[in-house]
């Protein structure tokens, strides 16, 4: 149950990865259109401070997808009333929701100094 799970996690980044790479190829598409459609009365953002904030909500959900399977494998490995497979599979878990973790909070540091540096 748990390895169908996280191939679908893996499809699903997939799609995800798939998506932000269409996005970004179509980005002076999508600034003419922003352009050419000026509402009055409306503020209008950049297209990077868009990007920015996608970017920012998309870190953020993954961090919260992180710290979830942190917590469901803290309860599993507390639930595993000391069967080897089930405690090391919630130790795997754990393993890998720490890691994303990280990489989560590198990309976010990455993401920071760029903006830095470029702007």
């Amino acid at each position: 149950m748990k390895i169908i799970i996280l191939n679908k996690i893996s499809k699903l980044s997939k799609y995800i990865i798939l998506s932000a790479l269409f996005f970004i190829t179509n980005i002076s598409r999508v600034e003419a259109i922003i352009a050419l459609s000026p509402i009055s009365g409306v503020p209008t953002k950049s297209i990077n401070d868009v990007l920015d904030d996608i970017i920012k909500w998309v870190l953020g959900f993954g961090l919260m997808i992180a710290v979830t399977f942190l917590v469901w494998g803290g309860i599993n490995y507390v639930a595993s009333s000391g069967d080897a497979t089930k405690t090391e599979n919630a130790k795997k878990i754990v393993k890998y929701s720490l890691l994303g973790i990280i990489v989560i909070g590198f990309s976010y540091a990455a993401i920071v100094m760029l903006d830095i540096i470029f702007s």
